[in-house]
């Protein structure tokens, strides 16, 4: 291997530096493997833990009742389209997406629905934009 690092580079310091940097981790790779280990069972738990409070915090959003979801509709229904889907918004904010698309789809406004959908990805994609810069 040593010959054709020489031939391909010419460069004989490169393939000495090569050489020395293989054979320092030839020595330690018990050890190293140790940490990677290590590292991914701690990246592990920090992902079953981020998991656990999503599946919570889903589970809280979900947690309203049909009674609820029907009160709310009704309510709803009462007003104009433009209206409906800023209220759809509101409740988003307040009980949760989950909620609200219940709400819409209990309501059969398809339009609502669809129209609430567009803005909810148009207010994803600014708060990305607005994390990025």
């Amino acid at each position: 291997m040593d010959e054709r690092l020489e031939e391909f580079s010419g460069d004989a310091s490169l393939a000495a530096e090569i050489k020395f940097t293989n054979e320092s981790f030839v020595g330690d790779t018990p050890k190293a493997e140790q940490i990677f280990e290590k590292q991914v069972e701690k990246k592990g738990e920090k992902m079953d833990e981020l998991l656990s409070r999503i599946d919570t915090h889903t589970a809280n959003l979900q947690a309203t009742s049909a009674a609820q979801v029907k009160d709310d509709a009704h309510a709803l229904s009462q007003v104009d389209e433009e209206e409906r889907v800023n209220k759809l918004l509101s409740l988003a904010d307040t009980k949760g997406v989950v909620h609200a698309v219940n709400v819409a789809r209990t309501l059969e406004d398809f339009y609502a629905l669809d129209t609430f959908r567009d803005t909810l990805i148009e207010r994803f994609h600014e708060k990305i934009d607005q994390a990025i810069k």
